[in-house]
């Protein structure tokens, strides 16, 4: 029995490259079992994309994009529900000569989780 994570992974690896599908199946590990049930908005562009892609599938660079998404997801979740955090963003675009709005927030927010993900903190080892 083919692994199913296999089938997750290719699924999200279409989603994210913008491609309208319903689903996902990957009986075996030979790509040419693979089949793709697309939304019906799905263009002859988009499904030669998505044949594309699935010529080119490797797993651990589609598990690495995945775990990297959920990483930012969790980051995301953690900003908006943790009240320290969400005060101290209020502050910082209170002391700004603007008012404060949802807006300004979601931008800053957007600005911390992109600050994350490039410059993640890093323990240095001590020698």
């Amino acid at each position: 029995m083919h692994d199913i994570r296999v089938a997750t992974l290719c699924d999200a690896m279409l989603r994210r490259a913008g491609i309208p599908i319903i689903g996902v199946s990957c009986p075996t590990d030979n790509v040419g079992t693979w089949s793709v049930e697309f939304s019906d908005d799905a263009t002859g562009d988009q499904q030669a994309t998505a044949a594309t892609l699935i010529a080119g599938f490797d797993a651990d660079v589609e598990r690495e994009a995945v775990e990297a998404e959920q990483h930012l997801a969790a980051v995301t979740l953690a900003l908006d529900e943790d009240r320290l955090i969400s005060a101290v963003i209020w502050t910082l675009i209170n002391h700004s000569d603007a008012p404060v709005t949802v807006d300004k927030y979601t931008t800053l927010r957007a600005e911390i989780v992109e600050a994350y993900q490039t410059h993640p903190w890093i323990e240095e080892s001590t020698p």
